[in-house]
């Protein structure tokens, strides 16, 4: 949730910063692709340093790559000052993998969906939370003094972090085959152990592709398809905030219905893909439809917000619980970073791809092609269901 609330900053503060450095407002989205570039080296090795540092150290690491340029903004002269240490901040994200794997060891499969859901919706109210705490600070401290009021505050929760966490307890004894036995039963040769050559690791990131390009495609594209529609400013602010929140409710419901699921059929795994599965589908038909809701009018346009922003988050508990559910534990952090990475990868192709062919075609096109990966995502969740895993 941290990570958030420091790094959402930015956009609060975009208008201040681009009035006090005059840069265009085309290369304002360079602050986001550059972040998103970070984000996807920093869960790549943090994923592996993870292994090897423990998770606690990890998150102190990346603690100091968030709040440090953080704190630096403050100082900073010029535009190509503030990209470069948003690349770094970016970096931060290595805490993502440490803190999945230790909410996944904390938690026994049937517990497993509600506390990741718990867990990515923190991540969402950090964002909304960032929006408030702008909002307060920046029309009487401005953009500087808003980064290190936010600042301060984020390491106060981190320094309380520190002193009353506490490592999971080893979940070894909860596994009940070895790592060469739970690999062969997917992979053709017995006994791969690498995380790269192993088919399941591509199907978690064909999901997990679908699922940051469609939702960072959905928060980059929407707010442009209601300018051009003629919404005015605050009316698309109030529909954004709409669209962003209703993923802490979405994540929680996906969560629970992942494990209800999971104990119906018997198998926690089958229970994660089905669920998974559903937020897709939920998304394809809010794509589909979310152009012609919002030319409807205000009531309709809020309905296709949420809508637009209910589908994905729905998934994201089970995926993030997958990894502990079909890898053995010294792997979880490293395939966790993995896939996030390749996923960061996609956010930064997937606005400029949907927004082109929504202003060179028509809105419809570019949430098609939004909607459309999605059939990624339900055909690997679907092949993985098949596996025969620990559960069967």
């Amino acid at each position: 949730m941290i990570f958030y609330v420091v790094v959402v900053n930015f956009s609060v503060a975009l208008p201040s910063l681009q009035k006090e450095f005059g840069f265009p407002a085309a290369t304002a989205i360079l602050g986001y692709t550059l972040l998103y570039m970070g984000m996807a080296a920093g869960c790549w090795w943090g994923g592996i340093i993870s292994g090897s540092l423990g998770s606690k150290w990890t998150v102190l690491v990346a603690q100091i790559l968030l709040l440090g340029p953080q704190f630096a903004l403050f100082h900073a002269r010029s535009w190509l000052m503030v990209l470069g240490l948003r690349i770094i901040q970016g970096n931060a994200i290595a805490m993502f993998p440490a803190l999945a794997t230790m909410n996944n060891l904390w938690f026994p499969d049937e517990q497993r969906g509600l506390a990741t859901g718990i867990f990515m919706g923190g991540m969402c109210l950090g964002a909304g939370i960032s929006s408030v705490l702008g909002s307060v600070f920046l029309p009487w401290a401005g953009w500087r003094l808003t980064g290190v009021y936010t600042g301060v505050i984020a390491l106060g929760v981190v320094v309380s972090w520190f002193v009353f966490y506490r490592d999971a307890p080893t979940a070894s004894h909860q596994r009940k085959l070895s790592t060469e036995q739970e690999l062969s039963h997917f992979t053709p040769a017995a006994g791969r152990s690498s995380i790269y050559t192993n088919p399941l690791t591509w199907l978690l990131v064909a999901i997990t592709i679908a699922n940051f390009w469609y939702i960072y495609s959905v928060y980059g594209v929407t707010p442009s398809l209601l300018y051009d529609l003629g919404y005015r400013a605050q009316l698309v602010g109030s529909l954004g905030t709409v669209l962003g929140s209703i993923g802490v409710i979405s994540t929680l419901l996906g969560g629970v219905t992942s494990d209800f699921l999971g104990k119906k059929v018997r198998n926690p795994l089958r229970g994660r893909t089905i669920s998974i599965q559903i937020g897709f589908l939920v998304a394809i038909v809010g794509a589909l439809f979310a152009p012609w809701l919002a030319s409807r009018g205000i009531a309709t346009a809020f309905l296709a917000v949420i809508w637009l922003g209910f589908g994905i988050p729905w998934t994201n508990a089970s995926i993030w619980s997958l990894p502990a559910e079909l890898y053995p534990e010294r792997m979880i952090s490293k395939v966790t970073g993995l896939i996030a990475s390749v996923g960061f990868l996609s956010a930064v192709f997937g606005p400029f791809l949907s927004l082109y062919l929504g202003e060179r075609i028509n809105w419809l096109a570019g949430y098609a092609l939004i909607g459309g990966i999605c059939i990624l995502g339900i055909g690997a969740a679907w092949r993985i269901s098949q596996v025969k895993s620990r559960y069967s």
